[in-house]
């Protein structure tokens, strides 16, 4: 069904609604009927159509008690045998009255129990007579009562048993009561009896209580008929009246004009609630579209450009359903880590696999085909020190990457946070060093389209299971082609880490990302933060200060302590040496990452042989340094936050480290 079909089917509803009242109004009814001994007339009637409104006036004939008795009318909606009707229109919207036989309640108990019984017309055209009903009492040691529907107690009666057993002068008070003022008896009524059994008697008709609301034309029966029918429990007529044909049209349209106005804020409100599904339905529909038309252009794009049919295979698209479910609707507890770009959430699938989801901060439409593109080539990236990008959703405004989990946490926190119980030894940090400079030149050389990561930073290499590195965040990595050299960008990474050509050029080039990387060794040497803080409470940059110390040549002075423990001279000098060769100020002179992973492969192998501690300070040869190297990096400043590089802060006259030859 079409949705644009419901605001028709409604009206169409309404105007059934309406033509069945107008039929209802004009209805002449179908004559005097007779039932039994009862004529039944207008706007009573029996069969469809018949009545007024065939709801409140319809009767029914029951023929069930033939042939030994005669059929019963029944007021059907009430179902109520009635046994007079008089219809005589007045002025007054007055109609007429009927005669209905209503049960009354009995109650024969030593625990002083009480009964209860009502009757409800308030939503009817019927209404009690209060001139011609009274409620009316039997028995002994108790009393009936009539209340409102709220509670409110209208009025009853008692009565004592002297003598015994029989009516006397028309239920004047003994054996029997009535309560006569019923003007508070109008359209409902909650009538209630207690006991009268008293002294062991329960049980005996004589210590039974009866009550009733009935006719006060009964009451006036001789006494003998009067007993047994209030001591049998039988039903007893009493009368109500009704509208006239036109008070009941009146009525209608007295009750449109009292609902109209409460009826017309709730369609407003309809209305409006329509127009809101109507805008959002179309809303959500063009956005289905939308995601549609994305996933299409997207595996459109991933088939073209990928020569491996495993890829296009297994890069999967998320729902935004399936990720909110895995993330708990991306709960703060679930974050992994936030940076500039966006927030890691840890997630589980239903299948149980664990997983990691980057929610980028903000994301705009132009940007869509350049990140459908990055993707493409993310996912094309296979190195098992590269976190692995498991697929995407395209359903929210903006788009969601998924990543294999890294359980191990960054490097950085390693590095750097005194309070983690495990320590990464030095041999630990060369194989990682090596492991993340294989997947960033593998990215630079040997992927099908070269990729500068451009945000290379210790956060940004995380730890596995067996802490091998992973390199991770490409969010604002950039594809170049084979024989482009750099990319003219807007400046972006993190501070500490930006190669100083690249933020006075607004150029980076693979040689940016090795600068970044020289930083990541330098951290690996001492443990610090890029930015640290002097003894004089100064900023500085932390490769001011290495390059500092390396020029004063007193390496020992600005180590880890942890390095230094069970590793050689020349294995610490040689990461260091390397480190200083990334961080030369020409990107021209600094080695390409491909050269410095195969360095740091080599003194990985270096690392096996074994280590005696002996007493003799690091002693770096000059020839081993490149002194306007040194010079021209120890002039480079920090743009913002520093100042000339501060050599007091080093001093190696302080008691060295000693390493054996």
């Amino acid at each position: 069904m079409s949705e644009y079909s419901v605001i028709p089917m409604v009206l169409a509803a309404v105007l059934v609604l309406q033509v069945e009242c107008v039929q209802r109004v004009n209805n002449g009814g179908c004559g005097q009927q007779l039932c039994g001994d009862v004529i039944i007339e207008y706007p009573f009637g029996i069969g469809p159509n018949c009545s007024w409104d065939n709801d409140y006036y319809a009767v029914s004939c029951d023929n069930s008690s033939l042939p030994h008795r005669n059929p019963k009318p029944i007021l059907t909606k009430f179902n109520l045998e009635l046994i007079e009707v008089q219809s005589s229109p007045r002025g007054d919207g007055y109609g007429g009255q009927i005669a209905v036989k209503m049960p009354g309640i009995k109650v024969c108990s030593a625990n002083d129990e009480i009964q209860w019984n009502s009757l409800d017309l308030s939503r009817s055209p019927f209404w009690f007579d209060e001139s011609q009903n009274a409620l009316v009492s039997v028995g002994c040691h108790g009393s009936a009562s009539l209340y409102e529907r709220q509670g409110h107690r209208i009025g009853g009666c008692s009565s004592t048993c002297n003598p015994p057993g029989q009516v006397i002068d028309g239920c004047n008070g003994y054996y029997c009561c009535q309560f006569q003022d019923m003007s508070g008896v109008t359209k409902e009524y909650i009538m209630g009896v207690t006991s009268g059994a008293s002294n062991g008697s329960a049980g005996n008709e004589t210590s039974c209580r009866s009550a009733f609301l009935t006719s006060r034309v009964f009451l006036q029966s001789d006494n003998s008929t009067l007993s047994a029918a209030m001591i049998n429990n039988s039903v007893l007529p009493v009368v109500l009246l009704f509208h006239s044909r036109r008070e009941a049209k009146l009525s209608v349209v007295h009750q449109i004009a009292v609902i109209l106005p409460m009826a017309l804020p709730v369609l407003g409100a309809l209305v409006s609630c329509c127009c809101c599904w109507l805008c959002w339905h179309c809303k959500t529909k063009e956005r289905r579209k939308e995601v549609r038309l994305r996933a299409k252009y997207f595996m459109g794009r991933l088939e073209e450009t990928s020569p491996d049919r495993d890829v296009v295979e297994k890069t999967k698209l998320f729902t935004i359903n399936e990720l909110k479910r895995a993330t708990e609707n991306f709960n703060g507890d679930r974050i992994l880590g936030q940076g500039g770009q966006g927030t890691v959430y840890k997630g589980m699938l239903t299948n149980g696999q664990v997983i990691a989801v980057k929610r980028s901060k903000t994301f705009e439409e132009r940007q869509w085909q350049q990140f459908v593109n990055e993707v493409i080539l993310l996912s094309q990236v296979s190195h098992k020190n590269i976190v692995k990008l498991l697929g995407c959703s395209l359903e929210s405004k903006i788009p969601l990457l998924v990543y294999e989990f890294v359980p191990n946490g960054t490097l950085s926190q390693h590095i750097r946070n005194p309070m983690i119980e495990f320590s990464l030894t030095w041999e630990m940090r060369l194989r990682i060093a090596a492991e993340a400079a294989s997947a960033i030149a593998y990215l630079h050389s040997s992927s099908s389209t070269p990729i500068y990561h451009r945000d290379v930073n210790s956060t940004n290499i995380l730890l596995g299971d067996k802490y091998e590195a992973k390199v991770a965040d490409f969010g604002i990595s950039k594809a170049v082609h084979i024989d482009q050299t750099h990319l003219t960008t807007c400046v972006q990474g993190t501070f500490g880490y930006l190669d100083p050509e690249y933020f006075e050029s607004s150029q980076f080039s693979e040689k940016s990302d090795v600068y970044s990387f020289g930083v990541v060794l330098v951290e690996l040497l001492t443990g610090q933060e890029p930015i640290r803080a002097s003894k004089a409470d100064e900023e500085m940059s932390l490769v001011e200060y290495f390059l500092s110390g390396m020029n004063k040549l007193c390496l020992d002075a600005i180590l880890d302590p942890i390095v230094v423990q069970g590793n050689t001279k020349d294995t610490v000098i040689s990461v260091a040496i390397l480190a200083k060769r990334c961080l030369h100020i020409r990107g021209l002179e600094r080695p390409t990452m491909k050269e410095v992973a195969i360095e740091l492969e080599a003194l990985i192998r270096k690392t096996s042989l074994p280590v005696v501690l002996r007493q003799e300070p690091i002693q770096i040869e000059e020839a081993d340094i490149d002194q306007s190297s040194i010079e021209t990096s120890s002039a480079f400043t920090c743009p913002t936050m520093c100042g000339a590089v501060n050599l007091d802060g080093i001093h190696c006259e302080e008691q060295p480290l000693f390493f054996t030859t």
